[in-house]
């Protein structure tokens, strides 16, 4: 899965490494997540895109869904609740590639 980064920015602060007074720099932020998602292609991953969704600025951290085993996910119980929703899009949209995709 990956998730370009369209509204990531540190809007709260849930561990200490982050402070709202450290701006992301959206350039670089997209620059990076453009890198990584040319890396996986060529090395022929398959790549999964969940789109990004206004008020949920972490979604960019995609690994932290949940994990996917063949066509099971098991979507992340986030500890905190500005977190919570992303693993619900990225559900929505593994269900809908999986259920669209099968024969």
């Amino acid at each position: 899965l990956i998730c370009p980064p369209d509204y990531f920015q540190i809007e709260y602060e849930i561990n200490p490494w982050m402070h709202q007074e450290n701006r992301a720099d959206p350039m670089l932020a997209k620059k990076q997540h453009n890198r990584l998602l040319g890396i996986y292609e060529q090395l022929g991953l398959q790549v999964q895109h969940v789109e990004p969704k206004p008020g949920l600025p972490d979604m960019t951290y995609a690994a932290n869904f949940g994990f996917l085993y063949r066509d099971l996910f098991i979507r992340s119980n986030y500890r905190y609740h500005q977190r919570r929703k992303e693993a619900l899009f990225a559900e929505y949209v593994l269900f809908e590639n999986l259920v669209c995709s099968s024969p």
